[in-house]
This record gives structure tokens, sequence and C-alpha cells, in this order.
């Protein structure tokens, strides 16, 4: 089978007139794409007249930008591969021999010139759609996110102990800011940890395409039903049934916390009782503001697109996390109390919880986008 690697060529002289073009992107180590070039090998023993032009997504990622554009591919999956394109038909994902052979057979008479050159024409606009698309709404998503956990009812709760022990013990509103920052800095480091260990997980289920799917289709699925609860969430907190609420920290895991903090206020240093009470806290606080971080980490692992800047995603995520923190203990610090943030928190409660209900819908309809369109 007679394939052109790049430098990308759009000007290779037809072969005859009833040649059949294919124009096909791959990735290095991507197993759905060596499967395709044996698809492609397969189909060119049975039609000797396909010319097959093969190119690497990774260096040619504007054209499959302007390949996609050109054949209305949906921009959930957009640079996605591999990705064949003959006559009008683009098959995306996973390649279905058969409707492969259905295209080729269309044209196995007549033939089929490329489409390249007339995508290629609108290489400023592709560029300009891949950074507007994922430097846009994945930017957009993922801060919201971050800053909407970072408020979550779970973490906000805890803080408001943790301040309220430290009053109780007599510390001053100087070791509070102190412990503030140590605190928001465990905190950080250990959902970054978690992050990272999430990322390269999914990064490895994506070389196998079908668990892959089954994966992000169970957390859309996971997802959707979050959503749904949070809603039940802000209904019962408006008729102010607060204990009513399901997307909270067990009674068990309050309790643990509550413990950790009282130990570790009364025996330790500021710094260091803060930065260890941020790490136990965040771990076990993961079963709540879980329900946030590992959808959105889904949600960035399974678009094409944010996947080469998913380490600048996790840390604008967990910077945008631990903002809701940092001015939490700057209001303690010029006169805030611990009522007063409780009595915030039961004010916005209802718009927080319907909030990270309509974030949860997006995130789950985004996922199943990427999956199946």
């Amino acid at each position: 089978m007679t394939i052109t690697e790049p430098p990308f060529q759009t000007d290779t002289p037809e072969v005859s007139t009833d040649t059949i073009h294919i124009v096909y992107f791959h990735k290095h180590g991507c197993q759905k794409c060596a499967r395709a070039v044996e698809i492609l090998k397969r189909l060119k023993e049975r039609y000797p007249n396909i010319a097959v032009d093969q190119h690497n997504a990774k260096t040619a990622q504007t054209h499959l930008e302007a390949m996609g554009n050109l054949y209305k591919v949906p921009e959930a999956k957009r640079l996605t591969t591999p990705a064949v394109f003959i006559g009008d038909t683009a098959l995306i994902g996973e390649l279905d021999e058969k409707r492969l052979e259905i295209a080729v057979q269309k044209y196995s008479e007549t033939g089929v010139t490329s489409r390249l050159k007339e995508a290629v024409a609108s290489l400023d606009t592709a560029e300009s759609e891949i950074v507007n698309r994922f430097h846009g709404f994945g930017t957009l998503a993922v801060a919201g996110a971050g800053l909407l956990d970072g408020i979550n009812p779970c973490a906000f709760a805890t803080i408001v102990f943790f301040i309220s022990y430290m009053n109780l013990v007599g510390r001053g509103r100087k070791e509070m800011l102190i412990a503030g920052g140590a605190f928001a800095l465990a905190v950080f480091v250990t959902y970054l940890l978690v992050g990272l260990g999430t990322l390269s997980f999914m990064s490895y289920l994506n070389q196998f395409s079908g668990v892959a799917k089954c994966v992000y289709l169970i957390a859309a699925a996971a997802t959707f039903v979050l959503a749904g609860l949070s809603f039940y969430d802000a209904v019962k907190a408006k008729q102010g049934k607060t204990k009513e609420i399901l997307l909270q920290l067990p009674r068990a895991l309050k309790l643990r916390i509550h413990k950790v903090i009282r130990e570790r206020t009364r025996t330790s240093g500021v710094i260091a009782g803060a930065l260890v009470i941020g790490f136990v806290i965040s771990a076990l606080e993961l079963v709540c503001t879980g329900q946030v971080y590992l959808p959105t980490l889904t949600f960035v692992a399974g678009i094409e697109g944010m996947r080469a800047h998913a380490i600048a995603y996790l840390l604008l995520y967990n910077v945008m996390f631990i903002v809701p923190l940092l001015v939490v203990f700057g209001c303690v610090y010029w006169g805030t109390t611990s009522l007063q943030l409780g009595g915030i928190l039961q004010k916005h409660l209802v718009t927080v919880k319907v909030g990270i209900a309509f974030l949860l819908f997006g995130l789950g309809t985004w996922l199943v986008l990427s999956v199946v369109a």
C-alpha cells in the first residue's frame, strides 16, 4: 500500500482517473490507528486503485482540524485519531471496516479525489478554532469546576469548624492567616497528586478504546446521577431541610475530620499542624469533593485536544479550588467570625448546589458526545 508521510503533500499527482484517494490521520502509539492501518491494507488488496495519503496528527494537527471543519465533524470528535476522509465521508475514532468498504465501493469505478487542498485553504480558521474551542470552553469549564468545588459545602463547613476551633484554643488572627496558607498549600498538593495519578490512569486507559468508551460512559452516567442529586439537595436546602441533603460527608467522616483538627490544632505548631490537617482532610473529603473533581478529570482526559494541556488544566483547577480557602482565611484575618462564615454558607447553599448540578450536567453531556458522536 502506497502511503505518503509528511512533509505535508497536497499536490500529489493522481495515479489514474479511477484512483480512490483516502486521507488518513494517525498518531504514533495509538492502537486504534494500528488497527486502522491493517484495515486499509486489506482494502488495498481488494481494491488496488486505492491511494492512501497518511499524516501524523501530531505534526499536522491544524490540517486535521481543517478537514474536520470541512466534513462538519462534531466538535467533540475533532482531532481524534484515527481519522479517515474519503469523498464525502468521514470516519472518526474506531474504524469500521464495513462502513469504509461501503464508501470505497461508492467510488470503485469513478474514483474520487482528495479534498485536502480545499481544507488547506482554511488553515488559519482551523487554527483559531482549535484555540477558541479548547482554551475557551475547556478553560472556562475547568476553572468554573475548581471554583465551585472550592465552595462545596463539604469543604466550606470543614473550614468553618477549623477556624472556630482555632479561635477556641486561642490562636490569633495572624496565626490563623499563616495556618490558612499552610492548609491551602497542603490541599493544593494533595489534590494535584490525586489528579496526576488519575490523569496517568486515564491516559493509559485511552490506549484501549473499547474499555475507555465504557469507562467514559459509566463516568457520564455517574455524573448525571450526581447532577440530579445536587438538584435534589438544592430543593431540600430551599425548604430548609439541610439535614436531608444527600451529597455531604458521612457523619463518621465528619467526626474523624473534627478529631484530626482538634488533635493537631492543640498539639502541633501552627504551620506543621495546618499542613497535616490539610493533607488528611483533603484525602477524607475526596468522598465529597471528588464528586466534581473526578468528572472534571475524566472530561479533560476524554477530549482529544485537551490532553496535551492536561497538566495546565489540572493546575488551573486546583488553583481555583484553593481560592475560596484563601479568601475565607483572609476574611478571618480582617475580622469575619466563624458564625458569619457559617451564615454565608447557609445563605448561598441553594445557589452553590444548583451551580454544581448544572456544571455536572454539562460535563456529563460532553462526555457522552465525546464517545458517541
